[in-house]
């Protein structure tokens, strides 16, 4: 049994690969940019006890730093 695709076939094959590339595409693109949207830096501070004005300064920071960077760097104060 031989099996031959008309041109109709052929064009709506086509058609159909060319849909799944784009949709497949789109999908990348917009995981990539969720990705990127999502990305910021953590970092951890140990302090002095949370009685202590050393803690109190650390937590400054922290509130500095997320806001100087526009939420990209979080800073947790954390007790020593």
């Amino acid at each position: 049994m031989r099996f031959t695709l008309t041109i109709y076939t052929q064009s709506i094959i086509m058609t159909y690969l060319k849909r799944l590339a784009l949709v497949l595409s789109l999908t990348a693109i917009t995981t990539f940019a969720a990705t990127a949207v999502q990305a910021e830096t953590r970092v951890a501070y140990k302090s002095a006890k949370t009685t202590s004005s050393y803690y109190q300064m650390g937590v400054q920071i922290a509130e500095a730093m997320k806001s100087g960077s526009d939420g990209n760097i979080i800073v947790t104060v954390e007790e020593s």
